[in-house]
């Protein structure tokens, strides 16, 4: 059945929510029509603290979603991210991480917010005083300055709303099909449909997964590879990328990638447990390690038993 694919892994949905720290100024806002803004006037989209601020969660907010992306797959159904078993752990304890980062930083922003504000100022009156100059003049500057500040001043929220603007919220989960478990009511050929076309969907997503672990594979041999055939150092930071590389696998593979699985393990046995340090001084270990590498590229590359991969694990959570 559809459901039984969460037997290998969970779907992770992470929400993210932050205030955009910026003001849309118009025309109209500072008391002038489109027409009079001559064209070096530039209004348009302005951050009402300091960027740097925004920046902060923002880094937090990336930091959090590339984490997810390196330890999951697209799920097909629901815009999701499907997190193998044995990763579940690990990503929960890092999303867990940056929840506390950043709801530190929107608490921190909101001690400083005040002081924040008030140093704002200075810099809203300039920009306001510049732009003053470059209009057309059909307000005095004491009127435009002002209305300008007052703009910024609207768009400035209080603590209380400034605090709901900021959210870090993940869920693990798994979905259900329409009629399944009761959830919906629908008649028997409708959710019969629908399981048809989730296990399609599902089909598509274990060979989609199959094909990207090996891809990555192809990639970092094939990178290292080359790297050694343009006479470039074997560092131990290059031996301990490819380290991590066959442990990220091993708890990706949900799948179930056995020939690849076993390609790994035996560059693992036979070259990863090896110092960067002797590889690089013997230049017959050098071109040895290389011929391995380029050789686990050329299976990563082959496609061919995807299917038969895919069938063994679809038969074992009964999606045939």
């Amino acid at each position: 059945m559809f459901e039984n694919i969460f037997e290998k892994g969970y779907l992770v949905d992470l929400h993210i929510r932050r205030w955009s720290f910026q003001v849309q100024l118009d025309p109209a806002d500072l008391g002038f029509s489109r027409e009079d803004v001559p064209e070096e006037m530039v209004l348009g989209r302005k951050y009402l603290l300091p960027r740097e601020e925004a920046d902060k969660f923002r880094r937090t907010e990336m930091n959090a979603r590339s984490m997810v992306k390196a330890r999951s797959f697209n799920f097909p159904i629901g815009n999701l991210s499907f997190v193998p078993v044995k990763l579940l752990g690990e990503v929960q304890q890092e999303l867990e991480t940056y929840k506390l980062e950043y709801e530190g930083l929107a608490e921190d922003l909101l001690k400083r917010y005040d002081e924040l504000v008030v140093g704002a100022e200075p810099r809203f009156r300039k920009a306001a005083q510049q732009l003053w100059k470059k209009s057309g003049k059909t307000l005095s500057e004491e009127e435009f300055v002002s209305s300008f500040l007052e703009r910024i001043e609207v768009a400035l929220p209080g603590h209380k709303a400034l605090r709901s603007k900021f959210e870090f919220v993940y869920n693990f989960l798994t979905v259900s099909l329409p009629g399944e478990n009761g959830l919906l009511a629908v008649n028997a050929e409708t959710a019969a449909y629908y399981q048809r076309e989730a296990e399609k969907q599902i089909g598509r997503f274990l060979e989609e997964v199959v094909k990207e672990l090996r891809e990555k594979t192809y990639d970092i041999c094939t990178h290292v590879a080359e790297m050694i055939g343009e006479g470039k150092v074997v560092s131990e930071n290059t031996m301990q990328s490819l380290r991590d590389f066959v442990d990220r696998f091993r708890k990706l593979n949900f799948v179930g990638d056995q020939e690849i699985s076993k390609q790994l393990k035996e560059l693992e046995t036979q070259w990863l447990n090896k110092e960067a340090k002797e590889i690089r001084e013997t230049p017959e270990l050098q071109e040895h390690f290389r011929r391995a590498l380029e050789g686990l590229s050329e299976k990563a590359c082959e496609m061919s038993d995807v299917s038969k991969i895919t069938g063994r694990l679809k038969r074992q959570i009964q999606l045939d």
